[in-house]
């Protein structure tokens, strides 16, 4: 079965997909400050910076831990099996 590949052919590297899956469970996590952090609200000016700040902190984390995605090195005659992003 043939990897899953982007426009560019290109696979879509570890480290983008466990950032971007980071970002959607950012939601969970806001939800669940909510619910059961802060049952009867957040404080003052706290909500705003919950919103930027949780999804960009678990985006990173995610993407920092996940495992870097290897080239393909190029064969001798310069043809790349799997050129990657350029």
């Amino acid at each position: 079965m043939a990897h899953a590949r982007h426009v560019n052919g290109a696979p879509v590297e570890a480290k983008v997909s466990a950032s971007a899956a980071g970002a959607a469970l950012a939601g969970v996590i806001m939800w669940a400050l909510q619910t059961y952090a802060f049952p009867d609200g957040l404080p003052e000016g706290l909500q705003p910076l919950l919103d930027v700040a949780v999804p960009a902190l678990v985006a990173f984390a995610a993407g920092w831990a996940a495992p870097h995605t290897p080239r393909t090195p190029a064969t001798e005659d310069g043809d790349d099996e799997d050129p990657g992003p350029v």
